[in-house]
């Protein structure tokens, strides 16, 4: 079998057009853009290695701290692996934050690395938190106890990836927090390798049919032709198409009153935005 795939853009706009061949003993007839399930990968909305540059301050965050270089960069203690020697350091409840954008993204993650401090005591730590924008309070998303290379307590090296799931966070913008909840000068947090990523949300267009006949009529779905700014689709099928305004019609019978319903106007005009996912229903009634 053989089908065509399509992509449209907002009010014809053609994105994308394959070819797929099958090997059946079954003919089908499918939409022009029918759904398909894709692995979506991950997309960098923000990243820091803060640098190869010793500094008294962490550029491109916004710090909160009670002295003078509580929140700083070194370059001692490189992590192996970062593109950079740089990296974060917290003492005595100083915090950097980040705003990073995550509209129309979901399934956002904030991944780091972090190491503790062999002067840390057992109630110093590192607090990674995050909030939506304009939210009055944060999340926490760890609590990582700092003190190491002491009895019962682990060796001082950095740790392996941290990858948390922020949920609640998708299409909107968040404030990530680093803290250093240590009360002495030689007792730091170190952070590296700062990141959040998202996954594109994806935006859908539902066409479906309803044929009443309570009059003698005798039309089913398939006689009539649907349509997404004038391209053919399958009555019920999950179309992915980009955010914008479609125009939805068929092709109608003399015999049957059409209305329009669920999320288009009553002309079959639909507007979706990024991640948005709608359903047009065309309903065709046989006339007495």
């Amino acid at each position: 079998m053989l089908y065509q795939t399509t992509r449209w853009g907002a009010l014809g706009g053609q994105k994308v057009n394959k070819i797929t061949a099958v090997i059946t003993t079954i003919t089908m007839v499918l939409s022009l853009f029918p759904a398909s399930i894709v692995a979506v990968a991950p997309v960098t909305l923000f990243s820091d290695s803060f640098g190869s540059s010793p500094s008294n301050t962490v550029s491109g965050w916004s710090e909160t701290e009670g002295g003078s270089s509580q929140a700083k960069i070194s370059t001692s203690t490189a992590r192996v692996g970062s593109p950079t020697t740089g990296q974060a350091r917290l003492q005595q409840g100083a915090s950097i934050t980040k705003t990073v954008s995550a509209l129309d993204y979901g399934n956002i993650k904030l991944e780091y690395y972090w190491r503790g401090d062999d002067d840390a005591e057992s109630n110093d730590t590192l607090k990674v938190l995050w909030r939506k924008v304009g939210d009055a309070a944060f999340t926490e998303v760890n609590n990582h106890v700092l003190r190491c290379d002491q009895t019962g307590y682990p060796t001082c090296a950095w740790s392996s990836l941290v990858s948390a799931s922020l949920t609640g966070a998708d299409n909107t913008s968040i404030e990530i927090r680093l803290l250093g909840n240590a009360n002495a000068t030689n007792e730091e947090a170190r952070v590296d390798d700062v990141r959040v990523t998202g996954e594109a949300t994806t935006t859908t267009l539902t066409v479906t049919k309803i044929v009443i006949n309570d009059n003698g009529g005798t039309e089913t779905i398939t006689d009539f032709p649907l349509f997404v700014d004038g391209n053919p689709v399958v009555s019920s099928a999950v179309n992915d198409v980009s955010p914008g305004t479609y125009s939805v019609s068929e092709t109608g019978d003399a015999d049957y009153n059409t209305t329009f319903s669920g999320d288009c106007d009553s002309n079959g005009e639909v507007t979706l935005s990024q991640g948005d996912n709608k359903t047009c229903i065309i309903t065709n009634d046989d006339i007495p």
